[in-house]
């Protein structure tokens, strides 16, 4: 889950599409993970906005992805 797909409401239609999903943000993440016993030894994010606009590009897009994109570093 990220912010810009809560504003556009993205989320929703993913899991409208997959099904039950769980969105966790990193703090939440690791949390859940430690309590459940796990040790984080690495952690990296996803580039899934630059794969999804590979797999289906267009202006809304990559116009909707610019700041993501800017600011993935």
């Amino acid at each position: 889950m990220t912010a810009f797909s809560v504003v556009r409401h993205a989320y929703m239609h993913t899991r409208a599409k997959l099904g039950h999903l769980h969105y966790f943000s990193k703090r939440s993440g690791l949390s859940t993970l430690e309590y459940c016993g796990f040790t984080v030894v690495h952690r990296q994010y996803n580039r899934n906005v630059a794969h999804a606009l590979k797999q289906h590009p267009s202006i809304k897009g990559y116009i909707a992805a610019l700041p993501h994109l800017l600011t993935f570093k």
